[in-house]
């Protein structure tokens, strides 16, 4: 027997010796955050042993009662027959977080008259991200939203990119088991909770539309997509067939149909398809115009006024909070906005203005760029240590590899300082690098430049909350015209609710995803170089790109 202490309560479950303490952790209904998948690297499902006999990385440990041993529960089996163990709240996944369920761009047609007389038969939207999941519910006979609900997606038991995901399947049961962390632990929850909200009942949902990244589509679908894996790169259907909502394990009308926005590549999914449409990025109309959705990949959409070109960057999760030693989730708690005073002392907000929890992606751009700003940080993301010490912040960290120079930012609830250090600053000027060359890299194959750009879309909830002059700061974002960037939030889930109201929108969307050249980034012969810059932080000189014009 297994007793877990967590969160001020006590729970027990049953535990055969040689078993994974994540597995009997997540049994008991804890969602750890396994954002490694389980491989021991990323350092997030920390737990307490208290008192048993456990294997940590195939050495026996016998904990004794008032000689607590700290381990990572993905990397320890328990041995004994008895066992007691705390789960601090720090290693599990928020439910409360910031995920982005608001868009702009919607443009419903007004119901017909068959859909007025229609009494409660409602549509089921549905936004599936790799790390969250957003659903909308839409009254058909006025075509409004009724009501919304955010989750995140309990895959992430198995990994928190994509790559993890699809290595998951080659395992006995994975492609199973992961379909059923989606549907049956994440998108039924939803809907009993979307149903409670309006007290609506299962048989009223009579249609579904998903829009989603092309791993999780075939997911949701149990399709394979272990080919996304491997070169060409190519999913195993790029137009799902539409199934009924029965056929799915939905807990709605068993007859409605669900029908699946389809992917344009094996990295340019059915999300990006929904962004196209609700942007209106096909019309070539001789504007040049941008699609940018920043999250673990960055995919990239680009009209150059006569053609359309795709391409996805692997920006990595270090604006997720992922690799960043005090990082979060956008959930309650999380630092999401930081600024640097003249005289170096430090200002934050927090998601909820709760006690400070970690530090999320918004607010890390925010202090590098604030940083740089200020001399504090110097083209290279390093410190000025004379200038952080008087300033009062500065944090010596001992990683186990050296000693890291890091900034303290604020205090936790249960007293841990919460900082930024040199290294994180690495991770996150490598994920903005690969945003920015990303972008220079497509505008050059298709031969125009910043200045040529009419309009930029930004989506997604990191970009929904992003201080837009820090991100050019940074150099995640060339320097655009901030008056022509449009922070247009989930555009996906935008899809899927225009899709659900317009069955012609489905039938438009099969018409465009031929329409974009998939360009691979790495085989342009000046992605590397323009990648290798783009790892400074820049002195952009605005007169360079737009004639003395400025921003």
């Amino acid at each position: 027997m297994l007793e877990i202490y967590f969160n001020n309560k006590s729970l027990k479950t049953d535990a055969k010796k040689g078993q994974l303490l994540s597995k009997l952790i997540s049994d008991a209904g804890i969602m750890l955050d396994l954002r490694c998948g389980g491989s021991g690297i990323c350092g997030r499902c920390k737990v307490t042993l208290l008192s048993g006999t456990f294997s940590i990385k195939d050495k026996v440990v016998e904990v004794r009662k008032g000689e607590p041993v700290e381990t990572f529960s993905c990397r320890t089996t328990i041995e004994s027959d008895n066992a007691k163990i705390v789960v601090p709240v720090t290693s599990v996944i928020h439910s409360d977080g910031q995920i982005a369920v608001d868009f702009d761009l919607l443009h419903l047609p007004e119901p017909d008259e068959k859909a007025v007389e229609c009494k409660r038969q409602y549509g089921l939207a549905i936004d599936i991200g790799t790390t969250t999941v957003a659903a909308a519910l839409l009254d058909h006979s006025n075509n409004k939203i009724t009501a919304t609900v955010s989750a995140y997606n309990n895959q992430s038991l198995c990994g928190d990119n994509v790559s993890s995901r699809i290595s998951y399947c080659a395992g006995e049961g994975g492609i199973e088991y992961l379909r059923s962390l989606l549907i049956n632990d994440t998108i039924n929850p939803m809907v009993r909770r979307l149903l409670s909200d309006t007290e609506l009942g299962p048989e009223d949902i009579v249609q579904v539309s998903i829009s989603g990244n092309t791993v999780m589509s075939h997911l949701f679908l149990g399709i394979s997509p272990e080919s996304i894996g491997i070169l060409p790169f190519e999913p195993a259907v790029r137009i799902y067939p539409v199934r009924s909502a029965g056929e799915c394990g939905l807990e709605i009308n068993q007859s409605a149909p669900v029908n699946i926005l389809p992917s344009i590549s094996g990295y340019i999914g059915g999300d990006l398809t929904a962004g196209i449409m609700v942007s209106e990025l096909y019309r070539c109309d001789g504007h040049c115009s941008l699609l940018i959705d920043i999250g673990t990949n960055c995919e990239i959409i680009l009209n150059n006024g006569k053609q359309l070109y795709a391409s996805a960057a692997a920006a990595g999760p270090a604006f997720e909070g992922a690799g960043i030693l005090c990082g979060s989730r956008a959930a309650s708690g999380a630092i999401d906005h930081i600024s640097i005073n003249e005289n170096l002392s430090l200002n934050y907000t927090t998601i909820g203005n709760e006690v400070p929890a970690g530090i999320c992606g918004s607010a890390l751009v925010d202090f590098i760029a604030d940083g740089f700003s200020s001399g504090l940080l110097d083209s290279f993301g390093r410190y000025d240590l004379e200038k952080l010490k008087k300033s009062g912040n500065y944090l010596p960290v001992d990683y186990g590899n050296g000693l890291l120079h890091a900034a303290k930012i604020a205090v936790s609830s249960q007293g841990n300082i919460i900082y930024i250090s040199e290294a994180d600053i690495e991770q996150a000027l490598k994920a903005k690098a690969a945003v920015y060359s990303g972008i220079i890299s497509l505008l050059s194959f298709a031969g125009i430049t910043i200045a040529d750009i009419n309009v930029v879309h930004l989506a997604g909830g990191f970009a929904r909350y992003l201080n837009l002059t820090n991100a050019v700061t940074l150099g995640m974002l060339p320097p655009f015209k901030l008056g022509k960037v449009l922070q247009i939030g989930n555009s996906s889930l935008a899809g899927a609710v225009t899709s659900s109201a317009d069955p012609g929108f489905y039938f438009r969307s099969l018409e465009i995803i031929d329409l974009p050249q998939v360009v691979a980034l790495n085989q342009l012969p000046d992605f590397e170089n323009t990648y290798i810059d783009a790892l400074m932080i820049p002195n952009f000189d605005t007169e360079k790109f737009y004639g003395g014009n400025g921003q």
